[in-house]
């Protein structure tokens, strides 16, 4: 979906289900078979991609980033409930979305779009937190670590979410 300042949606939209047909049958790609390590990932992030390269605003930019930065953390969380085990790289990614947002964030000065996205990094975050502090506890000794360092980032986002909203000089 690319996004305006407003967070509507554009003429371009969301790919949510891919249907084609092979040999007269037919196959359909759906979100929640796009998992990190599936076949279809890279169709997945191809299309975030291309989203990011479409929104042109700063604002609208920085909650692209923050949503896809959620997809990661409930693509964690899901591998986590199913027992399979999440990579460092999963962290990193969340990590550098997060930073991005922030990075766009400062190239506008739209304060209304600027208060707007940090509202929803605050609310986002604090959510992200609370849902993988239930799920951190029953994860492997693996993901366990590797859900505290998100459970770190999402607190730390919110951090930097509320400072910022109560003082635009950050």
């Amino acid at each position: 979906m690319v996004y305006t300042d407003a967070g509507q949606s554009n003429r371009f939209g969301f790919i949510g289900r891919i249907d084609f047909r092979r040999g007269g049958r037919r196959y359909g790609l759906c979100r929640s078979e796009q998992h990190a390590g599936s076949n279809t990932y890279p169709v997945k992030t191809g299309v975030e991609n291309i989203q990011l390269t479409l929104t042109t605003s700063p604002a609208a930019k920085a909650r692209l980033y923050l949503q896809l930065a959620q997809r990661r953390i409930n693509e964690m969380t899901q591998q986590t409930k199913l027992n399979r085990n999440i990579t460092s790289q999963s962290v990193e990614t969340v990590t550098s979305l997060f930073d991005n947002a922030l990075n766009e964030l400062n190239t506008t000065n739209n304060m209304q779009a600027i208060n707007n996205t940090l509202s929803y990094l605050s609310v986002a975050s604090l959510n992200e937190e609370l849902e993988l502090k239930q799920v951190v506890s029953n994860s492997s000794q693996i993901n366990q670590p590797l859900l505290q360092q998100i459970i770190t980032e999402a607190g730390r986002a919110n951090t930097i979410a509320q400072v910022a909203y109560t003082n635009h000089d950050y």
